[in-house]
């Protein structure tokens, strides 16, 4: 048996995804040792801007995914859409060169307080590998070329690792040139090892062809994804450098929880497309359902572990002791948005990339609204301020499941809806938490939450293990 799980790509490539977190756990740990909450704040505003920009990528990797999910079979399509979306990549990268080298010729000014411009040539080197490197990995992935996927992924953190082991002056300066290392090593690796001719294709009618879909996909990655960059945006604008480093402090910390399942999740999301695009409205919902179902109970159950055991650790970081709401208020945060974990899958497969577009920029917009109302009109302190991405996500999860029933002709209404998308077992448990938190009891109580999702979630995650040791006795399930 061991041997079979040991074969096993699925176990193979979600254990080495653990251990990829587990370092950038210990990483984030590390620099809170060695960076003040101060120092802290200027390293989350470069990486803040590496993400806003990861994402203003036009859609490209997004549509070449999902395209080539469905028509693999074609070696000839998935080559010209392939190097196809090079091309568009590499006219991106150099608008966003022209960007940055214009902010700087009119004097515009990114960041003042956060001394943006002493990294900002870094971050521009940064951005435009990870573009590149993106493509590949979504070649790969469709190809289950797993290993130089895990290699793309560890090489980061083991590179900010050799940083802050080898130099103790200026880390954020070495951080920075450490990852600028790790995606040079990776593009070189994912061009050595290429299934695919590599070779730039400028033939109007295919690019034309990638990025119709393409936009759409930018529109619907760009604004989701923005959501809680613009979240992060007006903390790092209303509040100090301190609060703003103690904010991604715990950001940093939460968002590993929820990294800790994309690993399966990655591997199985060209499979997931491929088969919502081919099935029937039956099998579609039930495939949903299962999919959901166990998503949501295992990103709760990790959720509420975190919560209970996170006082534990932050005794050992006493300059972050404040950052210990804002760790419960993310989470819980985050975990909202699992109970719409299949729909937007399905309407990609569904061909309705313009409608969860839609939907994502005006959650986008929602989450800006709120966002600024709560900072601005009601004056909380910083922890507080992700409860207006707490409201995006709740009418972003609510309209996304409504639109997938509408698409398998099995909407019910809306308290049918309500009672999908907040199952009273599992929104119980999740109501408790926000308010220990609203309310700041003592710590003792969150040990109550993990405890209550058992009692109360038992039939279902005895199902989740079951899939679980089908994943595992199953190689085969991530391909397409």
């Amino acid at each position: 048996m061991l041997s079979k799980l040991l074969k096993n790509k699925v176990v193979g490539y979600t254990f080495s995804r653990y251990a990829i977190y587990a370092l950038q756990f210990v990483n984030t740990f590390m620099l809170a040792k060695l960076l003040s909450p101060f120092d802290f704040g200027i390293w989350s505003f470069t990486q803040l801007i590496i993400m806003y920009f990861a994402h203003i990528d036009f859609g490209i990797p997004s549509s070449f995914n999902a395209l080539v999910s469905i028509h693999k079979q074609s070696t000839k399509f998935v080559t010209f859409n392939f190097n196809a979306a090079l091309t568009l990549t590499a006219l991106v990268c150099g608008l966003v060169i022209v960007f940055f080298a214009s902010s700087q010729l009119m004097g515009f000014s990114i960041g003042t307080k956060y001394k943006f411009d002493t990294y900002l040539i870094y971050v521009v080197i940064i951005i435009v590998l990870s573009y590149f490197n993106r493509v590949f990995m979504n070649l790969y992935r469709v190809y289950n070329r797993l290993k130089e996927i895990t290699f793309f992924q560890a090489v980061v953190p083991i590179a900010m690792l050799g940083a802050y082991i080898l130099f103790k002056e200026d880390l954020i300066y070495y951080l920075l040139m450490g990852m600028i290392f790790a995606n040079v090593a990776a593009l070189l690796l994912f061009l050595y090892n290429s299934p695919l001719s590599v070779k730039f294709n400028f033939s109007k009618k295919l690019l034309t062809q990638i990025q119709k879909s393409g936009l759409y996909f930018f529109i619907y990655n760009a604004s989701f994804y923005f959501i809680l960059l613009t979240t992060r945006s007006i903390i790092g604008y209303f509040y100090s450098v301190e609060e703003f480093g103690l904010f991604n402090f715990a950001f940093s910390l939460a968002n590993i929880i929820e990294l800790t399942l994309s690993a399966f999740v990655f591997l199985i999301f060209p499979k997931m497309i491929n088969r919502l695009a081919n099935s029937d409205d039956e099998t579609a919902i039930n495939s949903i359902n299962f999919m959901q179902s166990n998503y949501t109970v295992l990103v709760s159950l990790m959720s509420y572990f975190a919560i209970a055991l996170f006082p534990i650790f932050i005794v050992f970081f006493p300059a972050y002791q404040n950052s210990v709401i804002a760790f419960y208020l993310i989470l819980l945060t985050k975990l909202i948005y699992t109970n719409c974990f299949g729909a937007p899958v399905l309407l990609m497969a569904r061909k309705k990339e313009r409608k969860i577009a839609g939907i994502a920029f005006f959650a986008l917009i929602i989450n800006v609204l709120a966002a600024l109302s709560i900072v601005y009109f009601c004056n909380v302190s910083y922890q507080f301020a992700i409860l207006g991405t707490g409201i995006t996500y709740t009418i972003y999860v609510l309209i996304i499941n409504r639109m997938s029933f509408k698409e398998l002709n099995s909407y019910n209404g809306f308290f049918a809806l309500l009672c999908y998308t907040l199952p009273l077992k599992q929104s119980g448990p999740l109501l408790a938490a926000f308010s220990f938190a609203l309310f700041e009891v003592p710590t003792v109580f969150y040990a109550l939450l993990p405890i209550s999702f058992i009692v109360l979630n038992l039939s279902a995650i005895m199902e989740l293990k079951k899939g679980v040791v089908r994943v595992m006795g199953n190689p085969e399930v991530v391909d397409i």
